[in-house]
Parts: structure tokens; sequence; C-alpha cells
């Protein structure tokens, strides 16, 4: 099987590229995830004060991060909904990881900036997609697995 017929959106019913149990309860919770990244991402672009705290004058070190910050929750967003949307599972395990460690980045800038409401949510929703990205390897038969696990290692 090629990765082009491993992403088509036409479902199978039978093979590897049948749809498991439990697969849109994680379809989901990436589409909120992902959301909710570009929401906050874009909250923080129109008031930084959010970020970095409202009597913290922002200097442009933190200005150039924050405009990186929202391209690339922003993008990972995108990306995340448009496989969600095909039910590509192969090529939804690395971005979920990628989307993962976003989150759980966010929850380290609120460990540096002091801000312990937005620490909880992006670690939880980070472990999460991790959990998911395990569940979705663990649901692909034999020769995907090894054929998503091999893609990492290289």
């Amino acid at each position: 099987m090629t990765l082009a017929e491993s992403i088509s959106p036409t479902p199978s019913t039978s093979g590897p590229i049948a749809r498991p149990r439990g697969w849109w309860p994680i379809l989901a919770l990436t589409a909120f995830t992902a959301v909710a990244s570009a929401a906050f991402a874009l909250a923080f672009a129109h008031n930084p004060s959010l970020a970095f705290g409202s009597s913290t004058p922002i200097d442009p070190g933190d200005q150039l991060y924050l405009k990186l910050f929202v391209v690339r929750s922003v993008a990972l967003s995108i990306l995340t909904l448009i496989l969600v949307v095909r039910r590509a599972r192969i090529a939804l395990i690395p971005v979920m990881v990628l989307l993962a460690v976003n989150q759980m980045a966010d929850g380290f800038i609120g460990i540096a900036t002091h801000r312990a409401e937005s620490v909880v949510a992006p670690m939880i929703q980070g472990v999460l997609l991790l959990a998911c990205a395990g569940h979705l390897i663990a649901t692909l038969d034999r020769p995907l697995r090894r054929a998503a696990i091999g893609s990492w290692r290289s």
C-alpha cells in the first residue's frame, strides 16, 4: 500500500484503512485542540498582555516570538484539521505529536511567565494528544505500524 492510498479520503470497509473503534473521539479531541490552539494564538496576537502580563512592557524579541507562536499554532491547526477531515491516520500521527509539543510549549510559557492559569490546560491537552497518537499507532495493522514508527526513526 502506498502513502497516497493510506491518505485516501474514501473510507474502506476492510483492510488497514478501515476505521477502527474509537476513531471519532480521537478526531474530535484532535480537532478541538487544533481549534483551541489557534484561538489562543490569535487571542495573544490581538492582546499580547494575555501572554506576558498587563504590567510588563513587550520588547521586540517578545513581539517576534509572539508572531512566530501565532504562525506556528495556526499553521499546525490548519494542517491538523485538513488531515482530520481527510481521515489520514498515518499522516495525522506525527502532526498530532507536533501539536502536542506545541501545546506543552504553551504550558511551559505559562510557567516561565508565572501565569498558573495557562499551564494546566495546555499540558493536559498535550498529554491527551500523545496518548491519542499512541492509540492510533496501536490500531494500525503491523506493516503500517512499522512504516509509521520507522518514519520517525529516520
